[in-house]
């Protein structure tokens, strides 16, 4: 079971937030469905946006409604395709840590497609760096303390983060 978060977060105009939260929970029972409805806007902290469209939401809080519709069913994996590109930078950093630790607090693996290499620095626990498809270099980074060294072999790096797990990401490079 694999969860899916798009650029374009890709919510349904035509349903609210909750509908739209709940679209992946169609084989659950309505009482459970519900219950998961309300735990997934807790944990992303729009309970009171539960009857809105995604219209009337700022862009961070669409992002929060489009992960929490990716984690309801409880994937074993989440899929982020440059999740935090539609956001200005202050947002996307903030919504970056917020989704790691989400990811974190639910013990799920993610992988991450990104063109920022602070996103990889900040949410990988190790970041490997490619080069035409080959592993170039590996960062480790769990304790979120790079060596300057470190940091600026990656952040000399154009690339695509292609992967984000608990223990690594690699990233795939396009240039250096």
């Amino acid at each position: 079971h694999i969860g899916m978060m798009f650029q374009d977060y890709a919510l349904f105009p035509h349903l609210t937030v909750e509908k739209n939260i709940r679209f992946g929970l169609n084989k659950w029972s309505r009482k459970a469905a519900a219950e998961r409805v309300d735990e997934m806007l807790e944990l992303v902290g729009l309970s009171q946006f539960i009857k809105r469209y995604p219209h009337e939401l700022s862009g961070g809080q669409q992002q929060r409604v489009a992960l929490a519709r990716a984690i309801a069913p409880q994937p074993k994996l989440l899929l982020l395709d440059e999740a935090f590109s539609n956001l200005d930078v202050d947002t996307r950093e903030r919504l970056a840590m917020e989704v790691r630790d989400i990811l974190k607090l639910n013990n799920l693996s993610a992988i991450l497609v990104t063109h920022h290499q602070s996103e990889a620095l900040a949410m990988g626990d190790r970041v490997a760096c490619m080069h035409y498809g080959r592993l170039s270099r590996w960062v480790d980074n769990q304790e979120k303390q790079a060596t300057l060294e470190e940091i600026q072999a990656v952040a000399s790096v154009q690339g695509t983060t292609e992967e984000r797990r608990s223990d690594y990401c690699p990233v795939d490079v396009v240039a250096v």
